[in-house]
């Protein structure tokens, strides 16, 4: 029996340079691939996100999985969801918000889903360019 990985490579939509290359394994969830790239991306939680499916961002709650905790606003389902059961195929594209406030779009493709024998997951694959700050720099005026 082999066990699977799938590979996404996250792009921000605002700073296309700014791309991570990783990977997770079939039984992690949606929610495990937001938390690898909050940490990839330097983003403090807890905020609100969302994957679509569809990869059309605020694209309708059938192709919606939703943070967990804002499952109550929506009519979207869990992110809590295993990779293997969303049946994503390579080349799909994927709509990624992070902060429902401050709208961090990340554009995300499955660029491959490969048999794996032992490796630990999630993996970061590839960096490539740095990420902005979450927030602009508070400056305080002066008087």
């Amino acid at each position: 029996m082999h066990r699977y990985a799938y590979v996404f490579r996250a792009e921000l939509a605002a700073q296309p340079s700014v791309v991570r290359t990783v990977a997770l394994a079939e039984g992690q969830t949606l929610d495990d691939l937001h938390e690898l790239l909050r940490a990839e991306y330097g983003w403090d939680d807890p905020h609100l996100y969302s994957f679509w499916l569809s990869g059309r961002f605020w694209d309708g709650p059938e192709t919606e999985f939703t943070a967990p905790y804002g499952l109550e606003e929506s009519a979207a389902r869990s992110a809590q969801t295993a990779i293997a059961t969303l049946g994503l195929e390579q080349g799909q594209q994927i709509a990624y918000l992070f902060d429902y406030g401050d709208n961090w779009e990340v554009r995300i493709t499955v660029v491959d889903i490969r048999a794996v024998a032992g490796e630990s997951h999630p993996q970061v694959l590839e960096r490539h360019g740095k990420a902005p700050p979450q927030y602009e720099p508070y400056e305080e005026d002066e008087e």
